[in-house]
């Protein structure tokens, strides 16, 4: 990340390798091919309560910046996408088809039906998605505790084998591979384990989430899972 240091108007850079990062750095196998800035500190509402002008100023003066963060899962999360178009004012849209009522319900150890992801301009805005913001990869994380992905292997498996407290497992979709519809995998828990997650909901079902990003877009999507005992 970065941020301007207001006594002498230098570019202050604070950055580190996640656990995916030194675990590749490990492997000896780590090149950086890419890298993204975010927006997750800044509140837009500032600008509808004071105004574009006075809003954007008390942004640049007055928001925090975060400290950088090892832990991929809670690093960027709203990622800072750039477009040529200077008249592009709208966004896509992402869409997850297979859901009954917006929530995927699953039965321990069984299969999900397929899922389908879709990014496209709204029906209303109509038109084709800018090139810049075509996604080639979905990245879909998962809590490992409750549920995999059906044919996948996570991509920061390492991270995961070298820290058993760390429970996302992270998934790149490529676009190509859409053609078949993702299913997940819910895993078959010991009773005591059940037992305990499934209490927060009154122990009829765990609750669970799985959050599907677009590389490209930055579009995001959280779906509600519940799984229940067999």
């Amino acid at each position: 990340m970065a941020f301007l240091r207001q006594d002498t108007n230098n570019i202050v850079v604070d950055a580190v390798l996640t656990d995916t990062g030194r675990a590749k750095l490990a492997q000896g196998n780590f090149s950086i091919f890419s890298f993204a800035f975010g927006d997750d500190e800044v509140d837009y509402g500032t600008i509808q309560k004071y105004g574009q002008n006075v809003g954007k100023e008390k942004i640049e003066k007055n928001t925090p910046v975060f400290e950088a963060l090892t832990n991929t899962n809670l690093a960027i999360k709203h990622t800072l996408t750039s477009i040529s178009n200077p008249n592009q004012v709208y966004m896509p849209q992402m869409t997850v088809s297979g859901l009954t009522s917006g929530v995927l319900t699953l039965v321990e150890g069984n299969k999900s039906s397929g899922l389908t992801i879709n990014v496209s301009m709204s029906p209303v805005i109509g038109g084709n998605v800018p090139s810049e913001l075509v996604d080639n990869i979905f990245i879909v994380y998962v809590n490992r505790l409750f549920l995999s992905v059906d044919g996948n292997r996570p991509v920061n498996s390492a991270a995961l084998s070298n820290n058993p407290t760390l429970n996302t497992a992270r998934y790149e979709i490529p676009s190509s591979g859409l053609a078949t519809p993702i299913t997940f995998i819910a895993n078959d828990l010991p009773s005591s384990v059940y037992n305990a997650y499934s209490s927060f909901s009154g122990g009829s079902y765990i609750s669970t989430y799985i959050r599907i990003v677009g590389r490209n877009s930055g579009l995001s999507k959280e779906i509600q899972v519940k799984i229940s005992a067999t």
